[in-house]
């Protein structure tokens, strides 16, 4: 009679220790992902906090250009540092506003470079105004832009001593040496942490495109 080969035995042991390393590169696994979407996470709230809006009507060879953001983002943004939008005594003076704020626009602009195909787009100040962030202020399409570098509604509040709960709207126009041309705008790099900006761009009156973009150093440009 054959006798049968005995049949190995299962080590206990070896299959635990298997399933335990499975488990834990499991668990890593979803550790790092979670890290990964919490990264990301923490990236979009604050590049949301510090958003830039960009409005821009094209109407022939005419285009107007509007900005908006917090107050406190336009160091990080435009390399304007906060005390280039103080008064001398060193605080805001709303009451100002009523004189003509174009100086102040020009200051916040100055740093981007506007381009279309390598010609400079020369934008010219119209207005800035600072408006608290409590006071909800429309800034969807050129009409809301225009009134909110227009009209300032803190014109009665005491003078402010930070740029802290405010926002900045600015307004500029240019005259296109190519009407209907992209224009490529080159922001300064100063060591920013990514901003959302969100671009509404009109045509004759009428929305055009809406683009989504977040701005850094390493990628300093848009196209509007």
């Amino acid at each position: 009679m054959t006798k049968r080969a005995p049949l190995p035995l299962f080590d206990y042991r070896a299959g635990i220790a298997d399933m335990a390393f499975t488990k834990l590169k499991a668990a890593v696994a979803a550790s790092i992902a979670a890290l990964v979407l919490a990264l990301v996470a923490a990236v979009y709230v604050r590049a949301e906090a510090n958003s830039l809006t960009i409005i821009v009507s094209r109407d022939g060879e005419y285009v107007e250009l509007f900005v908006g953001l917090p107050a406190e983002a336009v160091d990080d943004v435009f390399d304007l540092p906060e005390s280039k939008l103080l008064s001398d005594n060193g605080k805001i003076e709303f009451a100002k506003f009523q004189r003509g704020t174009w100086e102040l626009g020009d200051r916040l602009l100055a740093s981007v470079d506007a381009r279309t195909d390598n010609a400079a787009v020369s934008f010219e100040a119209m207005s800035l105004m600072l408006h608290p962030s409590e006071d909800y202020i429309p800034f969807n399409d050129f009409v809301d832009a225009a009134l909110a570098v227009s009209v300032c509604n803190a014109i009665t509040r005491p003078a402010a001593s930070s740029l802290t709960d405010l926002d900045v709207y600015a307004g500029y126009f240019a005259i296109a040496d190519k009407p209907g041309a992209e224009i490529k705008l080159v922001f300064p790099q100063t060591g920013r942490f990514p901003v959302l900006v969100k671009i509404r761009e009109y045509s004759n009156g009428r929305l055009a495109e809406e683009s989504w973009k977040l701005l850094s150093d390493v990628d300093n440009e848009l196209l509007i």
